[in-house]
């Protein structure tokens, strides 16, 4: 397991983003030949550089107006080099400050549970009887994301190298290289400034398409969590997780 990429949210998380890194083959010299053309360079970006700033801060500032969220998502791994396509489907919720759970719900056979509380996150696999922990480091790319959405004071200017990308899109490019990783498409609406989707472009022909519905914003999802709980698995008093005594715990590979 190469790990699990991606967020969101970056909207919220999001994120918030994940996804699997399938194994997929290592880049050819011509997509990296690719990959060099369309990085935006300071000269090449600077016309939009100041239109995609603008977008990003209207971005951020509606989602640090939102104390909790709550969403539906579609994630669709489209592997292209193999022709296959895996979809799930699930529910995000995100409560500040650092606590954040994605589920993904179906098919039952890809049920998991990824939760953060404060550093630390828990990705539990119910089929496998696993669950893989790490702490959740701010250099790490995953944190760079979450942690955007889950605490104040951090922006995607810093990460990412961001362009207009076409209709109501921002093409952001990482500003260190992480491994696998072309670019992120968010799409967002230009009316709400919330984010509707995320194409996460691999070199490895490979695309994640994750796309967000039914987003409820500010229920009080601390109290809710308090008296009811999100998940029988995730404690009320301090949100970690609390799985099964006779599961596996894997420490999470950085890669």
């Amino acid at each position: 397991m190469q790990g699990i990429r991606i967020f969101v949210l970056l909207i919220t998380v999001g994120v918030l983003v994940f996804s699997f890194n399938l194994g997929c083959a290592s880049s050819s010299e011509k997509q990296k030949d690719s990959l060099q053309k369309n990085r935006p360079t300071t000269a090449s970006s600077s016309s939009s550089s100041k239109s995609a700033r603008q977008i990003v801060q209207s971005l951020e500032k509606k989602y640090s107006e939102l104390f909790d969220f709550q969403m539906n998502f579609t994630q669709e791994v489209h592997q292209r080099i193999f022709n296959r396509k895996i979809k799930t489907q699930g529910v995000i919720y995100s409560i500040r400050p650092g606590k954040f759970f994605w589920h993904t719900l179906t098919p039952p056979s890809r049920e998991e549970k990824w939760i953060i509380s404060g550093t630390e996150q828990w990705i539990y696999q119910p089929t496998e009887k696993t669950v893989y922990y790490s702490l959740l480091k701010p250099s790490d790319f995953l944190a760079k994301i979450t942690l955007l959405f889950l605490n104040e004071g951090l922006s995607l200017l810093d990460t990412f190298y961001i362009q207009l990308f076409g209709k109501n899109t921002l093409a952001l490019y990482p500003r260190e290289r992480i491994p696998d990783l072309h670019r992120v498409e968010l799409i967002y609406d230009p009316q709400t400034y919330f984010m509707k989707s995320l194409n996460i472009v691999y070199r490895t022909e490979k695309i994640t398409t994750i796309t967000f519905s039914a987003l409820k914003t500010n229920q009080d999802l601390h109290r809710i969590h308090k008296d009811k709980g999100l998940d029988p698995q995730i404690s009320k008093t301090d949100f970690r997780f609390e799985g099964p005594k006779n599961i596996q715990v894997v420490p999470m590979s950085d890669s």
